[in-house]
């Protein structure tokens, strides 16, 4: 493998402002790095046995090249083939690198949101990574159910997990009030049986206070004229 010089080497191979959902600071990333390549190729090509055979045999060099991470943190230099795979939906790519001592953070969660990966990238993330499907994605913001609204397995596997579609930010948002403005009603209706409830989301459906609840809703989602009567039926018993 080819060495690099320092002045080869960046911060970060993310977009501006990722850095500070890593959840480790201060790794040297190499992203123009042949073996980065190489890596990177194989979980395209998914091809897992070749991905395992070059990073192990990276692992295993005296010094390696490019050189390892941090102490507490030597795999991170690869940390970029873990979002590579997040972004291609590999689920056993990821689940093996973070066997391996890679971490996910809230960058990891959001690429999954955005690049709509399948249920299993969330089961690898809670199997192999112990992610808290509860945590918010952003200081006092929703967890990840809030931003896989248009999603539906992934939805129902959320909700199997026991997420909670009245998880508040500290605005008062909840992951069904999002749905209710701007998720199919196939979601709304799935995260109502669940649980969701509008009473909790009273500051933002009242708008002002002499527009009824059901004038605002209306307003807001004219396609609910069919199916209002039957979500609010029980909500404000809840």
């Amino acid at each position: 493998m080819s060495n690099l010089t320092d002045n080869e080497t960046v911060p970060h191979p993310f977009r501006k402002g990722d850095e500070f959902e890593l959840p480790m600071p201060g790794v040297r990333y190499y992203p123009e790095h042949p073996l980065m390549h190489q890596l990177n190729q194989a979980c395209t090509d998914n091809e897992l046995e070749e991905f395992q055979r070059l990073l192990e045999e990276w692992r295993g060099e005296e010094d390696p090249s490019p050189p390892r991470g941090p102490a507490g943190y030597p795999l991170g230099t690869v940390e970029p083939c873990l979002y590579h795979a997040i972004r291609l939906d590999r689920a056993t790519f990821v689940a093996y690198l973070l066997d391996q001592g890679l971490k996910v953070g809230r960058l990891a969660a959001w690429e999954a949101s955005v690049h709509k990966c399948s249920s299993t990238m969330w089961q690898a993330f809670v199997d192999h990574g112990h992610f808290d499907i509860s945590a918010p994605l952003e200081d006092g913001g929703l967890p990840p159910i809030g931003y896989v609204l248009d999603n539906q397995a992934s939805i129902e596997w959320f909700l199997a997990k026991g997420a909670d579609p009245n998880a508040e930010t500290d605005w008062g948002m909840t992951p069904f009030l999002k749905a209710v403005g701007h998720a199919p009603l196939s979601i709304v209706k799935l995260l109502h049986a669940a649980g969701g409830s509008l009473a909790i989301s009273v500051p933002f459906v009242l708008q002002p206070q002499r527009i009824s609840l059901d004038k605002r809703i209306k307003n807001l989602r004219p396609d609910f004229a069919i199916c209002w009567t039957d979500l609010r039926l029980s909500d404000w018993d809840r």
